[in-house]
Formats: C-alpha cells, structure tokens, sequence
C-alpha cells in the first residue's frame, strides 16, 4: 500500500526509555605506597628518684628483708644405740664408707648411695624387694614406712633382737655396692 499524503501511517506503541543507568563510581584512589618504618624512639633515662620530705611517714608498706627472717630450728639429732655404733665401727673402716645424717638419722652410706640407718631404735636397710618379702614373711622385719602411709618396697625395717643386725647390714652393703 501506499502512503497517502498527509495521513500517518499506523504506528507501533512507542517503547518506554529505559531508566538512565546509574553512574559508575568514579575510580578508586590508589593506596599510597606504605610509609617507611620510622626508628623506634631512644629510650629514655629514669627520671631521678625523688627525694622524701622530712617529717612525712611513707604509706608504702616495707618488703620483708632477708634479716628479718628466722632459721628453721630442727630438733636435736637422735642419739644413735650402742648396737647401731657398732656397725658404724665395723662399715667406716671400708673405703668409700661413710657416716652421715638421712631423715634426721645416723646413717651409713657407700659413696652417695645409704644401704643403712636406724630410725627410732630400728635398723632401716636397704635390701632387693624378694628379700624384702622374706624377712616381712618370716615375721622377721617389715617394710620401712617413714610416715607417710605408703611402705617403701626395697627398705626394711628390723627391730632390735629379732634378727642379727650386722649380717642384715652386710647383705645392705653388698646389695647397694653392686648398684655402684
């Protein structure tokens, strides 16, 4: 068909603009580059102490010092039996042997390692743990509890009489000698 002068042709429904597009940011700035570390600052003296004025108590408490505490005062050692003194005569001719205080006792010892002592009238030694067992067994000593509820296995006590103290410290002796 022709289009006629004047007349308008049919038209299509005119599309809606699309809503103006938001801007863009505008660029990010650069970082700047990190600035130099810069040296730490000197340090600086303590200021002098100052000086207390005259007639004004301190508030501040006074640390303890050293003079102002007391020694422990231990008890008197224990005098050791004329039985024990005689093993002590016996075992300090050996070399290597030597008396010396265990647990505020009189002991013998071989080097630094004590196979012996006697711990209120008793002789304690130090014996392999089925020998031990023997003589606890035998009703000839017990296991060696110094007070603490909790016996010690390799030590046995033996009371006066029950048993020859010197062959039970020469057994002590050989079985602490050999650890050596």
């Amino acid at each position: 068909m022709a289009r006629a002068k004047g007349k308008k042709a049919a038209t299509k429904p005119a599309k809606k603009k699309a809503p103006p597009a938001k801007k863009k940011a505008p660029p990010a700035k650069k970082k700047a580059p990190p600035a130099k570390k810069k040296a730490p600052p000197a340090k600086k003296k303590a200021p002098p102490a100052k000086k207390k004025a005259a007639g004004r108590p301190s508030t501040r408490p006074k640390a303890a010092s050293p003079k102002t505490i007391s020694p422990v005062i231990k008890p008197p050692p224990a005098e050791a039996s004329p039985a024990f003194l005689e093993l002590v005569e016996v075992f300090t001719e050996r070399p290597g042997v030597t008396r010396a205080r265990m647990m505020g006792c009189e002991g013998l010892r071989i080097g630094s390692k004590y196979f012996a002592m006697e711990w209120r009238g008793d002789l304690i030694v130090k014996l392999p743990r089925d020998i031990v067992d023997a003589y606890t067994a035998s009703g000839r000593g017990s296991n060696f509890d110094p007070g603490m509820g909790r016996p010690m296995k390799e030590w046995l006590t033996v009371p006066p009489g029950v048993a020859d103290w010197r062959h039970v410290a020469e057994q002590a002796f050989d079985f602490v000698a050999a650890s050596l």
